[in-house]
């Protein structure tokens, strides 16, 4: 379920899951449940990639940047010795 659901995908566990990994603070029972969303959608073929952007970063070294999901830089996480 969700905004950008498009194909339709819907799973009741994965649901379940998703509640329980928002309030889990334990990490190593919020990892279990996060490997058994991926399983779960991976077992049913939750969806088929069409296109994977490639990306290449090039750095000087020392310099540290955390890459985000959605590939914007933001320069907050830039870290310049």
């Amino acid at each position: 379920t969700g905004l950008f659901n498009l194909g339709g995908y819907c799973n009741p566990r994965i649901d379940e899951l998703a509640d329980l990994i928002q309030a889990e603070t334990d990490p190593q029972k919020r990892q279990a449940y996060i490997d058994e969303v991926f399983k779960i959608h991976k077992d049913e073929v939750g969806h088929i990639p069409l296109h994977q952007q490639p990306l290449s970063w090039g750095v000087r070294e020392g310099v540290k940047v955390r890459q985000r999901a959605d590939n914007v830089l933001d320069l907050r996480y830039v870290v310049v010795p």
